[in-house]
């Protein structure tokens, strides 16, 4: 909008949008026309300047945005040639390494590894077939001295629930060790049965506790002593593999 004429004299209009529509608003004549039309012309103007240098921005934004994408396809490029020539492929997102060409299998060799394998376990069953567990030794003083104090807590003062505790260690403790253990197997053993019973112990705490704080603070303890419990398991499984290939090795000897 702006200057009409009419009658031989002009007045001043201005365009407003009230509800989605352009509606021409009269302001007036003369002077206050004028002056109506100078503060819309320094309006116009300011939104023009606003807009240049929003574009300007945007242009700028743009171009540190085209810039980047430029560099990350260049870093991607460069780590993909890198994988190719280390032997790896891209396959679901993620960069693996080639598996080797596997051996045809040989038939025959795997059936006599399996009979002898059979043949060892049979030999091992009548080597010790009617001979009597060897007795498990007593705890270690400091193992005693926190079995004692593992007990205390599950138990509390009562002299037959901690003697009925106690026979449930001592039986996890030989089922560990097994019939024959060596001393280093049942020195893990000994680890592996005190940080069962810790375990169960703190199991139970969590679930009797009622403050979530604290729920949450004896969670992180029993994450770890099961963690502790089951590297302890690896531990003694390893071992009491390496007495089994000792003693066989023994009996074929």
């Amino acid at each position: 909008m702006g200057w009409e004429t009419r009658g031989g004299k002009e007045y001043y209009y201005r365009a407003v949008k009230i509800n989605g529509r352009v509606v021409k608003t009269y302001v007036g004549t003369g002077a206050v026309g004028a002056e109506a039309a100078r503060r819309d012309e320094l309006a116009r103007a300011d939104r023009a300047r606003e807009a240049v240098a929003r574009h300007a921005e945007r242009e700028r934004l743009a171009e540190g945005t085209r810039l980047a994408i430029a560099v990350y396809e260049l870093g991607k490029r460069v780590y993909a040639e890198a994988m190719t020539r280390l032997g790896c492929h891209f396959h679901n997102g993620e960069w693996r390494a080639r598996r080797a060409a596997r051996a045809p299998v040989d038939e025959g060799a795997a059936t006599d590894a399996r009979a002898r394998a059979a043949a060892a376990r049979e030999a091992d069953e009548r080597r010790f077939a009617g001979v009597a567990p060897v007795p498990v030794r007593p705890f270690t003083a400091p193992a005693e001295a926190v079995l004692e104090h593992e007990i205390a807590k599950v138990a509390g003062p009562d002299a037959a629930a901690r003697a009925a505790v106690r026979a449930t260690v001592e039986a996890k403790r030989a089922e560990l060790a097994g019939p024959r253990p060596r001393f280093e197997v049942s020195l893990v053993a000994d680890r592996a049965a005190l940080l069962w019973v810790r375990y169960y112990r703190l199991d139970a705490e969590c679930r009797d506790r009622t403050d979530p704080r604290a729920a949450r603070a004896r969670q992180h303890e029993l994450t770890a002593a099961l963690r502790n419990w089951l590297d302890e398991m690896r531990r003694l499984g390893a071992l009491k593999d390496r007495q089994r290939d000792r003693d066989r090795l023994a009996l074929s000897g």
